[in-house]
């Protein structure tokens, strides 16, 4: 589970500073926060949902950095034009 959980503070980090160098450096640190306080809310869920299940827990806290990515790539997308 140590993995897992350090897995996705590098996703994150390297998320946020895609999204950073991007769309600018108040962009990324938002993101970070972001990103943190989503997953922490996704742990928080999904420890209540499956009744302290660790790896199910972990495997649906990826859900954040994917989703960070996905609104950097709506973001910049809709920059471009």
């Amino acid at each position: 589970m140590l993995y897992l959980l350090l897995f996705i503070l590098v996703s994150i980090g390297s998320v946020s500073y895609y999204n950073g160098s991007v769309l600018g450096i108040k962009s990324g640190l938002l993101s970070l926060v972001c990103m943190i306080l989503i997953a922490y809310g996704i742990y928080l869920f999904t420890d209540w949902l499956t009744q302290g299940h660790n790896l199910v827990t972990g495997l649906y806290m990826m859900l954040s950095p994917a989703a960070g990515l996905i609104v950097t790539i709506m973001l910049k997308s809709a920059r471009v034009r």
